[in-house]
């Protein structure tokens, strides 16, 4: 069973650690290291976004990954995965992407987008488990 919290300013060094990870990175839109006080920073402010909903997600007491959803000016809501690198290639991703939207508030019209980039195939195919539909390739 997976529980889904929202994240806290606690989760910051699990996240990062997460976001630094080198497979995460070479997966990730923005591949490149970030510092611990960029990443601080970034999440004290995100926490204080109210357009944006971010998420720490548990199996079993661990935490097993982190999910955000961040909204554009437009009304666009992209979504984001990070699992922790203990719990990759279980099929835990599909999951936790259901079980995260469940708790994330939604306006009626909201879409929600997620940029993959085209070699990520674990990730496309969790998406896809998901019941996301792939719209283009970056």
């Amino acid at each position: 069973m997976i529980i889904i919290k929202h994240a806290s300013l606690r989760d910051v060094n699990d996240i990062y650690a997460w976001r630094n990870d080198k497979l995460s990175r070479k997966f990730s839109i923005n591949t490149k290291p970030i510092s611990k006080n960029t990443h601080v920073k970034w999440f004290k402010e995100s926490l204080k976004n109210k357009r944006n909903q971010y998420f720490i997600c548990y199996q079993n007491k661990n935490k097993i990954g982190f999910v955000k959803y961040e909204n554009d000016k437009s009304g666009n809501c992209f979504v984001s995965i990070n699992l922790n690198p203990k719990f990759r290639n279980k099929g835990l991703s599909s999951k936790i992407l259901i079980s995260s939207l469940k708790q994330k508030e939604l306006k009626k019209q909201t879409n929600v987008f997620a940029k993959i980039k085209k070699n990520n195939i674990r990730s496309l195919k969790s998406f896809k488990k998901a019941n996301y539909i792939k719209i283009k390739e970056y």
